[in-house]
Formats: structure tokens, sequence, C-alpha cells
């Protein structure tokens, strides 16, 4: 059986953030487009601080819908999202290991005070255009999106200790 992610590297740590920016933001991080509905949808609010991070950076490996993707890397979804402060600072000071002709899919939740549900789960879709970094808002419970790996998407998620990916061993991977 293919597995759904396949880790193509650990990247640099993301350090302490105080959560006092949101993606909705960030026009000048996000110059290629910001999605309306980051504001529509309500996703502009502050959000918690975080810790240093590390992160893992996966390749789409088969065809897959966000729930399938997302779970692939742990069936905690809490432990897979990444804050909003963590996606604007990791495209500013890191826009060298977005991939130009990659799709990067990040998972979101809406209100980060609250837990993850398919009502409070974004997946966020960075891409580079030639005016800067792009980003787009999907809902995560839409069944009818997919990624496709001839698409070349890469995953950004938390890097998990093995304890916890160790939990990713069901039917979505």
């Amino acid at each position: 059986m293919q597995r759904t992610l396949k880790l193509i590297d650990s990247l640099h740590d993301i350090p302490y953030l105080n959560g006092k920016t949101s993606i909705a933001a960030s026009k000048r991080i996000f110059r290629g487009h910001l999605d309306s509905n980051f504001y529509h949808w309500r996703i502009g609010h502050r959000g918690k601080s975080s810790k240093q991070t590390a992160l893992d950076m996966h390749q789409l490996a088969q065809t897959a819908g966000p729930k399938r993707i997302f779970l692939a890397v742990s069936s905690d979804l809490a432990q897979v999202c990444l804050t909003q402060h963590q996606v604007v600072h990791y495209c500013e000071f890191h826009q060298d290991l977005l991939n130009r002709s990659a799709i990067t899919l990040v998972l979101l939740k809406k209100d980060e005070r609250k837990e993850p549900s398919s009502d409070n789960l974004i997946v966020g879709s960075i891409q580079i255009y030639p005016e800067g970094i792009a980003i787009f808002p999907y809902r995560f419970g839409d069944r009818h999106l997919s990624w496709q790996p001839a698409d070349d998407v890469r995953i950004l998620t938390p890097h998990l200790p093995p304890a916890l990916t160790e939990l990713r061993r069901s039917e979505f991977v």
C-alpha cells in the first residue's frame, strides 16, 4: 500500500512567536495574492503565542483530500496545525525554502482558541507568483477538494516526536 505522504526534509526551527500577527493583516508578505476569504471567513484573529517549533516538509505521494493528507501525519490534528503567525514568519524568513513550482499546504485553526474540528480548520495553500507569495484558504471539510502528486504538492507541518508519529499508522496513511 502506497503512503499518502513522503517526508522529504526536516527544516529550520521557527522561534517563539507572540501570536499577534495574522495572515489577513500580512499583505506585505503575501504580495502575490492574499485571498479575501481570510477576511470573509473571519480567519483574521490574532492567535496564541507559540514556542520554538521544528518543521517537517512532506511531499504528496498519492491523490488525497485535506483530511487524508493531514491525518497521514497524525491522528491528533491539533498537533499538525501551525499558527497564523508561524505561517507568516515562515513565508517571510524562509521564502527560499518554498519551491517555486510547488503548492505548499498548511493546516490552520480558524480560531486558535478552539479545538480543531471540521468547522474550525482551514487548509492554507501557499504558492509563488511572479509578484510574490500568494495564499488561499480552503475549508478542511470540503469533500470535493483534492490534490494530485503531479501538482508537486508539499505539506508543511510541525515536527512530531516519534511517539506521536506512531499515531499516524492508520487507514489514512
